[in-house]
This record gives structure tokens, C-alpha cells and sequence, in this order.
């Protein structure tokens, strides 16, 4: 049988930063912003068990309330205060989640399981043995759930009792980024970022695959250079999928015919995330691009953060937000990719795309913690 070899991103990170003599690129140094346009206030933070580079565990902001999970198993949920609301030992080494559908908490473990908690207390509702670790973020909506494992198997169950609808199996590359990318849901279709580099469109009801492509395609005479996963968090916008791969292409797809609108060479791990003018996305090198959502045209480029290990760009009030490897938050702005702004929100890398809620964004680090940060405009003086 042939064996999946997993790596963790900040490895690769390092190999694709090399120069051709082997050394580590430096992050780039950071410059004084003379004229902050705006600021962050730190509101509160928790301490969580560090996530161990498993990106598919991420808080989810819901009925204003946000729930957060851990890899020794301990599941809180706080009010927008951070006031501890309920907390739940589950006993299992979560990996993934929490995802909400049907009123629970759903979440993978390392140990090929989902587990569903109801939302308002905690209590268990269910579990459900996979075949294998889940790493991805599970996607769900009303009673329905989709859930990705490590060996290539996606599955469709019923939010109400976890019960399998469907599962479909897709063969794995030996050698692949630890992690996969959250999935995009519509009303009638499931869209899956691969490890062999393809976006691959299932029927939410059947299961049965409805269109399948390549956003990059394996180049190259090592397994390392062959590395195609598509990592980078679908988005899904109407009727537009966007897609990056570690192979080095950003596609934007017809979500419901599979045809590609456009193309672009850019290689990217990270996400990406989309306001009224500009599709946003990080490429490996760490440069912020500004994309024309409509043909991939680059409108602007900001480059001053390279190889500070961006995690992917957040549009937020009028601007851009990316976390490095510094924990550093950097603010640019969205109309012409000038850095407005900066704040050092935590000692360790951010990896996690950061989520926002209202004048809020929930930043989580590579050590555990959650910390939250309040945005303002800057009142300039006179």
C-alpha cells in the first residue's frame, strides 16, 4: 500500500523559501508606519492547548457567541465578553472544527471520528467512527455535514444523528502538505480542494461527483516538486469558486459547469478572501496581491512582508488584515496595498485564518492562544 507522507506547513514553508544555495530567506524587516490610519485595541484572550499546526481547528463566531476547541479534547463556548459559558472534556484528540449544523458543535478527531455537541450546553449528541484522522475544517449547513480524512475519503452524513448518507473514496499522492483546505457548500453541491491538485464538485443529496479539474497539474522530477495540494480555503462567491494550489495556480472557476473563467500563475497555501474590488490572496513568498475577481489582472501588489509567512488576508472595514509568523496583525489598505497599520497581537506565528465579527477579529496562535482585537480609525490630530 502506497504510504501518505504528511508535512507540516511551516516545513514546506521553509523549503519554498530557500535560496539556490540552500539558506533560509529572512523575513523581511519590519518598517515604521509614521502615520497610522488605524489601530487595535486588545479586548480579551484565552489560553487554549497549543493546536500543533493543525489548521483545521479554528474558532466559529455564531449566535453571538464564540466556540473554540482544542487537541486534548476541551470544547468552551464564551459570550462576545469572553465570559466562559460551558466547557465539555470530550475525551477525544480533536483536529478539526467546530463547524455548526442543526444546533451542534461538529468536529473531527486524529482518531477517524466526528463528534456533534449540542450548541447551547455541550452535551453530546453523537459519534461516528471514518476511516481515518480528519484535518480539514468539516462543512455544514442545516442537517447536512461533509467531512474529509487523510486517506482521501470524503463523506456526507446527517447533522441530526451523524448517520452516513454517501461516501466517496479519491486516491492520495505519497507525498503532501499536513492539512486540507475547508470545503465550499452551495444548496445542491459540495466543492473539495484535493491533494492531487484538483477541485473535485459532489452532489450534496447523491454523493455522486458532478465536475471534476486540475488548478495545477504535478511538474517536476522529485516528490517535492511535484506538490500540488490544493490547501488554500475554497471560496465560494454566487456562482464563482476560486481555487490556489501549492503548484503554483489560482483558478476561479463556473461553479456549477467546472468551466475555468481565468488563470493565473500564483502559488498559494494560505486563502484568500474577496470585497467589492479585489479578490485577495498570499502567495508563498508571502507577497499580498489585489486580483481583479473578474480576470486575475493584478491591480496592486504589496511585497514588504516577504517571507514573513502571511497567513491569508482578511478584507476588513476598507482594509486588508494578515498575520505573520511574528504574530504580528499588519492592516493594508484595500485601495492602493499601503500597510496602515500594525499590531503586535501575540508572541507566536498565526497561522489560522483570523475571523471577524463586527468591529472584532478573533486572532488564534500557534501556541493556543486566542486573543481579540478591536479595530478604529486613527482621529487625526487638528
Amino acid at each position: 500500500m502506497k504510504t501518505k507522507l504528511l508535512i507540516a506547513l511551516t516545513a514546506v514553508a521553509l523549503l519554498s523559501s530557500c535560496a539556490s544555495k540552500s539558506k533560509v530567506v529572512k523575513p523581511a524587516v519590519l518598517k515604521q508606519i509614521n502615520a497610522p490610519e488605524v489601530q487595535a485595541s486588545k479586548r480579551w484572550s484565552q489560553s487554549l492547548k497549543a493546536p500543533r499546526d493543525l489548521s483545521g481547528l479554528r474558532p466559529l463566531l455564531a449566535a453571538g457567541r464564540v466556540f473554540v476547541a482544542d487537541v486534548s479534547g476541551r470544547v468552551r463556548a464564551l459570550d462576545a465578553d469572553g465570559a466562559l459559558q460551558w466547557t465539555v472534556e470530550t475525551g477525544a484528540r480533536l483536529s478539526a472544527g467546530p463547524a455548526l449544523a442543526d444546533g451542534a458543535l461538529i468536529m473531527g478527531t486524529l482518531d477517524g471520528t466526528a463528534l456533534a455537541l449540542n450548541a447551547r450546553d455541550g452535551t453530546e449528541r453523537w459519534r461516528t467512527s471514518l476511516s481515518s484522522e480528519v484535518l480539514g475544517t468539516p462543512a455544514a449547513e442545516g442537517d447536512f455535514i461533509a467531512l474529509r480524512t487523510g486517506d482521501g475519503r470524503l463523506y456526507g452524513l446527517n447533522a441530526v444523528d451523524g448517520s452516513r448518507r454517501w461516501t466517496l473514496n479519491r486516491s492520495v499522492p505519497a507525498l503532501t502538505l499536513r492539512g486540507a483546505s475547508a470545503m465550499a457548500l452551495d444548496a445542491s453541491t459540495v466543492y473539495v480542494g484535493m491533494d492531487n491538485g484538483r477541485v473535485l464538485a459532489v452532489g450534496r443529496e447523491s454523493g455522486e461527483p458532478r465536475w471534476e479539474d486540475a488548478v495545477s497539474v504535478p511538474a517536476g522530477r522529485t516528490e517535492i516538486e511535484r506538490i500540488v495540494d490544493v490547501d488554500a480555503d475554497l471560496l465560494l462567491v454566487g456562482n464563482v469558486l476560486y481555487a490556489a494550489s501549492y503548484g503554483g495556480d489560482l483558478v476561479a472557476f463556473d461553479a456549477a459547469a467546472g468551466r475555468v473563467l481565468w488563470r493565473r500563475s500564483l502559488a498559494s497555501f494560505s486563502g484568500m478572501s474577496l470585497d467589492d474590488q479585489c479578490l485577495y490572496v498570499t502567495d508563498l513568498d508571502s507577497v499580498l496581491f489585489c486580483l481583479d475577481p473578474v480576470n486575475g489582472a493584478a491591480l496592486w501588489e504589496q511585497d514588504q512582508l516577504k517571507h514573513r509567512r502571511l497567513n491569508a488576508p482578511l478584507a476588513y472595514m476598507g482594509n486588508v488584515l494578515v498575520g505573520d509568523l511574528e504574530g504580528y496583525v499588519h492592516a493594508v489598505s484595500a485601495a492602493d496595498g499601503r500597510i496602515v497599520g500594525r499590531v503586535k497581537a501575540t508572541d507566536h506565528a498565526i497561522a489560522v485564518p483570523l475571523q471577524p465579527s463586527d468591529a472584532d477579529v478573533y486572532v488564534l496562535d500557534r501556541a493556543g492562544k486566542l486573543q481579540v482585537l478591536r479595530w478604529s480609525v486613527v482621529q487625526k490630530q487638528g
